[in-house]
């Protein structure tokens, strides 16, 4: 292992082809969910499931003109705008056993990126806006709009509701056109972090780079630090640990340029990195080393980052199409990673297991997974196999602190359909999905029926 370890820091490991014949699929991984909650609409994108940590669960994403609920139907007025795509943003709050609480949602051309739960039960959520207005809709019907300035312009926005759904606050970041927040952190004194990337002009170039955005709890600003290198770079997630530190990660192309820090790569591929900020908002280190060496080509992004409660750094990503899974020291040294392998595998996050591992979950075509320690070829022994029912299914894997398989899930039908979110509570897992409408969506014994694009909620035993 030591070995392995020192070939990952200089990044020369090299990877494997997705290219290759599928292993049969293994038994028993359709599990069926404890309970199964749906919902349709024109289109969805889910984004976002937080627990506050008693007895809610709170998702999010965006819709398309309208979605279905057990009672009613919420809907929105198309004759403000041309809608052509799932650009409105909602928030639902449901209990333990999957009952629907109450659905709070914004009337305009916007996205929600990620949530967050205050110290005081409130739920902040972030995103990007590009309509003229944006009007947040309550749990009571009541109506409260963005203050945003004119002439219009995309930009990021943060939001802030109570517990019951009402709203509280909002604002949009008005001397930072083009930004987009992609997360969201909240301080213990209850500052709010927003972290991802801003869109801006040199002469006739467009540029994307990072951005970070500190705001007090009443929104009013804190502090903006941004990227301003000739490539492209954003970031993906950004975390708090116990210290008061903070770790983040993302990805650039060409050239980047993080607090002073400069990388640099000899192609247009995307490739990820992880940094830590100290409790003054110093950088301590960047490491875009991670498994791969930026000079090499190929692709590699990182998609969320963990930390458990003896404040380990775990990250989940993408490299040539396959999910990537592995832990780094505080001193952003690589310490082991899992690589999947067979057809293409998106990683869309993942979750703490209580104190003793991970919880990932993506959606792909088929592959096998995380057997023994890889050897320098990638090959196995690997433990588990899928094959997709259709387009895509979701999966969720099962890890110990070192990355060792426990269990999979695999869900789906002949569609598209994607796992964006989950949470872990005491021996249950909470997996938020969509898909984009068709076939009906099979988990195990239970399904949700063919019909129009559809958001869906389940419960798991998952000890």
């Amino acid at each position: 292992m030591k070995k392995i370890v020192f070939l990952l820091s200089i990044g020369l490991l090299p990877l494997l082809s997705s290219a290759q014949d599928l292993e049969p699929e293994s038994s028993g991984l359709r599990k069926t969910p404890i309970w199964l909650q749906h919902y349709g609409s024109g289109g969805f994108l889910s984004t976002s499931l937080v627990y506050d940590g008693i007895s809610s669960l709170y998702i999010g994403g965006t819709f398309k003109e309208y979605i279905k609920l057990p009672d009613s139907l919420l809907r929105i007025d198309p004759r403000r705008y041309r809608v052509n795509f799932a650009n409105q943003p909602f928030v639902q709050k449901h209990d333990l056993r999957g009952n629907l609480q109450w659905t709070i949602f914004a009337d305009g051309d916007a996205r929600l990126h990620d949530m967050a739960i205050d110290p005081d039960g409130s739920i902040v959520f972030v995103g990007e806006v590009w309509s003229k207005d944006l009007v947040f809709v309550s749990a009571d019907g009541s109506r409260d709009s963005l203050v945003k300035p004119q002439p219009l312009d995309h930009g990021c926005y943060v939001a802030r509701f109570s517990a019951d759904g009402q709203y509280i606050d909002s604002y949009y970041h008005q001397k930072l056109r083009g930004g987009t927040a992609q997360s969201v952190a909240i301080t213990d004194n209850g500052s709010v972090i927003l972290a991802g990337h801003h869109f801006y002009r040199e002469g006739s170039e467009s540029k994307r780079n990072w951005m970070i955005i500190q705001l007090f709890k009443d929104f009013s600003p804190l502090g903006v630090w941004l990227g301003d290198s000739t490539g492209r770079s954003s970031i993906t997630d950004l975390i708090i640990d116990s210290k008061g530190e903070t770790f983040l990660c993302g990805w650039y192309s060409t050239e980047l340029n993080f607090y002073g820090e400069q990388r640099k790569t000899l192609s247009s591929d995307q490739k990820g990195f992880i940094a830590r900020l100290n409790t003054d908002g110093d950088l301590e280190w960047i490491n875009d080393h991670i498994i791969w060496d930026p000079l090499a080509p190929g692709q590699f992004t990182l998609s969320q980052l963990a930390i458990d409660h003896r404040n380990r750094v775990y990250f989940i990503g993408n490299a040539a199409s396959q999910t990537v899974l592995g832990r780094i020291s505080r001193r952003g040294k690589p310490k082991w990673f899992k690589r999947s392998q067979g057809r293409t595998n998106t990683a869309f996050g993942m979750t703490l297991k209580g104190k003793d591992g991970l919880v990932a979950f993506g959606h792909g075509y088929g592959g096998s997974f995380f057997g023994g320690e890889p050897d320098y070829d990638w090959k196995g022994p690997w433990d588990i196999s899928y094959q997709s029912a259709g387009s895509t299914d979701f999966f969720v894997l099962d890890t110990d602190r070192k990355g060792n398989l426990d269990s999979f899930l695999v869900g789906g039908g002949r569609g598209t359909d994607y796992a964006s979110a989950a949470v872990w509570i005491n021996g249950r897992l909470f997996l938020l999905g969509h898909d984009l409408g068709g076939p009906e969506i099979r988990m195990g014994q239970m399904q949700v029926p063919t019909g129009s694009a559809r958001l869906w909620l389940a419960c798991f035993d998952w000890p």
